[in-house]
């Protein structure tokens, strides 16, 4: 239990250090390739549908997109979100990622937290401290130095973990003499199922900050500046928060119906298909575009604590957010209203001009 609470203090720590450094490095696109010759010496921040590294990254690497692969060399941390996400090079520092399918052949000198569909720690694979898993379906066939946490429906353990085993699941195959250390189940009314419970929220906090991170990657580095600018003045007026709110209403309750009215009627079930896709992804973005906008205005106002830029700002947004978030009665009071106004900043910096914006 208390290497949970640390392993969430250290990433806060690490993501605190590494994002306000000088050097980073931001790459987007359809298919992003750093070649097996290629050395970046900064952190790095990539996304795009397709990624894949075959070099050398000096520094953290902050990945996020459809299909990852990393071949080479990150001799910091690395940070990884996606849908199918393979791992076979090696990794100096610890492992943050989640993901549908995930993939782990090669060597980590830290700790690895993961949280997905099914993970695989494949034979080849070594890990220098903890492992920290949940998922549906958990494989761990590699060597593991630290200690074991795994919490999923189907565990299977036959490489080695030369600490203890700390697990909840519901079916479990473990080889004798995997495990050097003691094991721990969880059961039932036991006080590790609050761990597994814990474990689950550790790793929802951990990808929500990282994806607020992301966006303010993308709004800060990829998107057009003008843009970006617009986000904030829309924010910046006096009535611009009850506008802009009443935006984010509207949108949602358009978006939800006009699925069902094209699905019913049989206007265009392609089009309803793509307008349900859609909105899951603005959905999906607009907390984050919230956080981030709103701590731009902050930065504004306090520019002493922004520090040249408002990373810090977004980063102690994103990890306030995240707490109250994983409260089941405060959840719901924080995430509404800056999903409504993210989603309105959204409809609003596509339909005001820059004129109608400055008069807003």
């Amino acid at each position: 239990m208390k290497k949970m609470f640390r392993g969430l203090i250290i990433f806060t720590l690490i993501l605190l250090a590494s994002l306000t450094a000088v050097g980073f490095k931001v790459d987007s696109g359809d298919r992003v390739i750093v070649e097996s010759n290629e050395v970046i010496e900064e952190n790095y921040s990539v996304s795009g549908t397709y990624f894949e590294h075959n070099g050398q990254i000096k520094g953290n690497l902050y990945a996020a997109g459809n299909n990852i692969i990393i071949n080479g060399e990150v001799m910091g941390n690395l940070f990884v979100a996606g849908s199918n996400i393979e791992i076979n090079g090696s990794v100096s520092g610890d492992i943050y990622t989640a993901g549908q399918d995930i993939k782990i052949s090669g060597t980590v000198g830290g700790n690895v937290f993961a949280a997905g569909n099914k993970l695989e720690l494949d034979k080849g694979a070594k890990v220098g401290l903890d492992v920290f898993l949940t998922g549906r379906d958990i494989n761990v066939d590699s060597q593991i130095n630290g200690d074991g946490y795994l919490a999923a429906g189907y565990i299977s353990l036959s490489g080695m973990i030369a600490g203890d085993l700390n697990y909840s699941a519901d079916k479990v195959d473990i080889d004798d003499d995997s495990v050097q250390g003691s094991i721990f189940r969880g059961e039932k009314n036991q006080v590790d199922v609050a761990g597994s419970i814990l474990l689950g929220k550790l790793f929802t906090f951990l990808s929500f900050v990282f994806s607020v991170i992301m966006i303010w990657v993308v709004i800060t580095f990829v998107i057009n500046k003008d843009h970006k600018e617009k986000f904030v003045r829309l924010m910046d007026k006096g009535n611009a928060v009850t506008t802009i709110f009443l935006f984010g209403l509207v949108g949602l309750l358009i978006s939800f119906i006009l699925p069902i009215f094209l699905f019913i009627t049989g206007i265009g079930l392609k089009l309803g298909i793509f307008t349900i896709v859609l909105n899951s992804a603005l959905l999906y973005l607009s907390v984050g575009i919230a956080i981030v906008v709103l701590s731009s205005l902050i930065s504004k106002k306090m520019p002493k604590m922004a520090v040249g830029n408002n990373i810090l700002i977004v980063l102690l947004m994103a990890v306030g957010v995240g707490i109250l978030k994983a409260i089941p009665i405060i959840s719901g009071l924080i995430s509404f209203p800056l999903l409504v106004i993210g989603y309105g900043l959204i409809i609003g910096s596509l339909i005001y001009r820059e004129k109608k914006v400055n008069n807003f």
